[in-house]
């Protein structure tokens, strides 16, 4: 028993091969699977609207069953409600059980191995899980955020005081609906050990609920800031190291990136800011990176969009560009 090692950068040379793409090509067959089916689920209730289900497979040994959460939320374009999504920082606020969640290495902008924890109490252990995620798109532009547990390795033992838990499969459908946005939340988890009776109804009705909070959150605080240009994320050079969001501090975003690489010539990078909710007073900007990071940087900000343009001049080099709240 030991600690899991948590690198302040999990991206410091660039991406590295992703060792767990067949795991989650597994685990994405799993929740497309399971999202649309409708054989064996059962109702557990219908809250603002979120639909939540349960379905109890034969066999498993796991104490939770099979849970999900499906809603729409109005107004609220896929590309908007993503980073909502995929924020530790964020998810603190629609996922009951959440306490904190790290990048361990990273494979590409969306695809990472990482490492979470989950609340225990005076009755059960937390439970902590290293897995790996990644995005899946269709063609007619649904995205899949998928996650599955990975073995253990060298830098991720078991826990001391935490009981290493397993997702077969979890993660969140997002579909385009005009001009709103249909979510399903699906998870497979067996959190190991045994469990009250009492805590395994609860955390079968705090996962579907995800998706209310979900909703709720975005409507009341806005939007995280997120690249929107240019798209797919295939198309930008520079490297994603590490996106992060913290909500009580300012709101702050941080995008930490590697410029694109000597021969690549410069890029721009559009950030979207969301100024009518999150940023309703306004927003300031800060640069940190490599010597010169002014001088082979460019900001153009405005209301709604901040422009960030690199010169060739930056190739190679690191930055942070960190947005909060005025």
């Amino acid at each position: 028993m030991g600690q899991v090692d948590i690198p302040d950068d999990p991206a410091p040379n660039g991406y590295v091969p992703n060792p767990y793409a067949q795991e989650l090509d597994v685990a994405h067959e799993y929740l497309r699977r399971e999202c649309d089916s409708t054989e064996g689920w059962s109702s557990i209730g219908t809250t603002d609207g979120v639909v939540k289900e349960k379905k109890t497979i034969a066999g498993d040994p796991s104490t939770v069953p099979l849970v999900r959460g499906m809603g729409t939320i109005k107004g609220i374009k896929l590309a908007d409600l993503l980073p909502i999504v995929t924020h530790p920082g964020a998810r603190k606020f629609w996922d009951a059980r959440y306490l904190e969640g790290h990048a361990l290495e990273r494979y590409s902008r969306r695809a990472y191995q990482f490492y979470t924890l989950q609340k225990g109490s005076f009755l059960v252990q937390p439970r902590d899980f290293v897995g790996a995620q990644d995005l899946f798109e269709e063609e007619d532009g649904t995205v899949y955020l998928t996650q599955c547990s990975v073995p253990n390795g060298e830098k991720t033992p078991d826990a001391t005081g935490k009981t290493r838990g397993w997702l077969t499969a979890a993660g969140w459908r997002l579909r385009p609906n005009g001009d709103d946005t249909d979510i399903s939340y699906i998870v497979k988890v067996d959190p190991k050990g045994s469990l009250p009776s009492t805590i395994v109804n609860s955390v079968v009705q705090e996962i579907p609920n995800c998706v209310v909070n979900v909703i709720k959150w975005v409507h009341d605080e806005g939007l995280i800031p997120y690249v929107s240009s240019p798209t797919p994320d295939s198309a930008i050079k520079s490297i994603f190291r590490l996106e992060s969001y913290s909500h009580n501090d300012s709101k702050t975003y941080q995008l930490s990136i590697i410029c694109p690489k000597e021969g690549e010539g410069g890029e721009e990078l559009e950030i979207k800011i969301d100024n009518e909710i999150k940023y309703k007073d306004g927003y300031n900007v800060r640069l940190e990176g490599d010597d010169g990071v002014n001088d082979w940087t460019k900001l153009e900000q405005e209301p709604s969009v901040l422009k960030v343009t690199f010169t060739p001049e930056a190739a190679g080099k690191k930055l942070e560009i960190i947005i909060s709240a005025k």
